[in-house]
């Protein structure tokens, strides 16, 4: 009987390594030296060094000097921050955060107010423009020197079109080409996302599952959500509704929940 044994093709293993670099770079507090990139991957420096090199021609990475208790400051690597900055929206049942950060992850302005999701993507989307301008005007910045904008909102996504679909909790909302109405607005690119799921990378890049390949961040609040990773990856299920536990009941005589 012959064996037949699949091969990575190279050039694909090179972008993964890359990825996965930059993944290490970004979540090492203080920075991360080639000599540990090369130990924690089990790569050769050669290789480490190859991407390395690639990083920093596109300005993703850069050198710095790292802390040292005593003696000669280690050179370590760390993501540019410099290189673009980033909005962050959450868009709640009844709020909506904005968060302005550098491409290093660093936060430099936060806007946090009531919004009533319950209004429809007309006037909730035209708020969420005003409190960009306001987030920006605040941070003494303008919409040019933004590179990308996430936003995470509260329903199953279908990712290829940038929409909800059948979002319990935000009547008026389904199929509203979210995605596209605000790249067309803002002339950057825009990714849209469900909140649970935005919650499960927060987790795994910052907080209780740092470094976990597998985990299930679990969301209450308005409704009950859950973000998946599995093996790294976000996962959605074949409807995108991967995660949506659903409601609960805490007062059985209480108002009515808008799914009916």
């Amino acid at each position: 009987m012959s064996t037949t044994f699949w091969t990575v093709p190279t050039q694909n293993l090179k972008n993964l390594n890359k990825h996965a670099i930059i993944d290490l770079i970004r979540f090492t507090s203080g920075g991360i030296s080639r000599v540990e990139i090369a130990r924690r991957m089990g790569l050769t420096r050669a290789a480490v060094s190859a991407i390395v090199d690639d990083l920093m021609s596109l300005g993703l990475v850069r050198e710095t000097e790292g802390s040292y208790p005593s003696g000669r400051r280690p050179i370590v690597l760390e993501i540019n921050p410099d290189l673009g900055h980033v909005i962050g929206i959450d868009m709640g049942a009844s709020h909506v955060m904005l968060i302005l950060a550098d491409f290093s992850g660093r936060q430099l302005h936060e806007i946090e107010v009531p919004l009533d999701i319950n209004e429809g993507p007309q006037i909730c989307l035209a708020r969420v423009a005003e409190l960009v301008d306001q987030l920006l005007k605040e941070a003494g910045m303008s919409l040019s020197q933004i590179s990308a904008v996430g936003v995470g909102v509260p329903g199953p996504i279908v990712q290829k079109e940038g929409m909800v679909s059948g979002p319990p909790i935000m009547p008026g909302w389904d199929r509203y080409p979210i995605r596209d109405h605000l790249q067309e607005l803002w002339q950057v690119p825009v990714s849209l996302n469900n909140d649970a799921e935005l919650g499960a990378v927060g987790e795994w890049a910052y907080g209780a599952g740092r470094g976990e390949h597998n985990l299930a961040y679990i969301k209450v609040g308005t409704g009950i959500g859950a973000g998946l990773l599995l093996e790294g990856q976000i996962y959605r299920g074949s409807t995108g509704c991967a995660g949506e536990i659903g409601h609960i009941t805490i007062d059985e005589n209480g108002p009515l929940c808008t799914c009916g």
